[in-house]
Parts: C-alpha cells; sequence; structure tokens
C-alpha cells in the first residue's frame, strides 16, 4: 500500500504547505521545539548560516618567527568576532598559538606545531566568539617558524 494521501479541502478553509515532486506532495514543516501550548521555534535556537544575513569575514596574515600578540581580527566597534574556521600552512616549521585577546589557556583558540610544507584546515563545530565586545583575534609564532593564516568568521 502506498504511503500517500489525498487531502480534500475542508469547509473550514485549513491550508497546509506542501512540496510537489513528481506529482507527490510532501507536507512543508516548521520544527519546533516547545512543549504543549508553547512555542519555541528552531530558527531561533539554531540560527542559520550560522549567525542569519552577517557577512563571512575573511582574515589573512603571513606570519614569521618571534611574532608576539599580533593582531590578525579586529573586530568593528561594539562587536565581537566569531571564529567558523582556520586554514594554515607552515613553510617554515614550528609553534603558531592563535588566541582572543590574552595568550592563556582559557583564551586559546588553538595552538599548532606545523611541519616545513605542511598545513592543515580546522572548521569548529561550535564557533569560537570573543569573550567580549572588541577584544581582538591575535597569534604569537615560535623562534623558528614560517607561514600564512587565514581564518573565516563573522562579527556580532
Amino acid at each position: 500500500m502506498a504511503d500517500n494521501f489525498t487531502w480534500e479541502e475542508s469547509a473550514s478553509g485549513i491550508e497546509f504547505a506542501s512540496d510537489d515532486v513528481s506529482s507527490v506532495h510532501y507536507q512543508r514543516v516548521k520544527l519546533d521545539l516547545g512543549g504543549d501550548g508553547a512555542t519555541v521555534p528552531v530558527v531561533g535556537a539554531l540560527p542559520t548560516a550560522p549567525f542569519g544575513n552577517k557577512t563571512l569575514v575573511k582574515k589573512t596574515a603571513d606570519f614569521a618567527a618571534s611574532a608576539t600578540g599580533t593582531a590578525i581580527w579586529t573586530p568593528a566597534s561594539g562587536l565581537k568576532f566569531a571564529v567558523v574556521q582556520a586554514i594554515v600552512s607552515f613553510s617554515a616549521a614550528g609553534a603558531l598559538t592563535v588566541f582572543d585577546e590574552t595568550n592563556d589557556t582559557t583564551n586559546r583558540v588553538f595552538e599548532l606545531n606545523g611541519a616545513a610544507n605542511g598545513g592543515m584546515a580546522i572548521s569548529f563545530a561550535i564557533p569560537v566568539i570573543s569573550a567580549v565586545a572588541d577584544n581582538i583575534l591575535k597569534y604569537t609564532t615560535g623562534t623558528v617558524v614560517a607561514g600564512s593564516l587565514t581564518v573565516f568568521g563573522y562579527e556580532v
């Protein structure tokens, strides 16, 4: 027996949304997490894009040995950075630490010891958002390292 059903419009005039795919209508629904008699739309709980209509920001820097607290991303006044991805390539082996304003374990975004001619892409399932507005995303390098760092994200 087919899983499809035929809907006859009722006299009350209630309409339902559907998507016609090859003459079969698939019901269109909005996800909602609310309990009985309450509504909590998923779109409010899980942002799209991931920050609605915000524009994706790309910041790139070439790094060299012995850099300390060098800025890579200074968000607009009153905003926070939200990192969703980083791409690092090393031309010379060494250490790279990326952090939110202060280089300590609480504010560290990531730390790598890269091989010469190596690199990696890091995608954050949960965006790394600066602790407070106006913080700067910075990096520090080891004594013998060189390469390129690109971060993608949003200003929120």
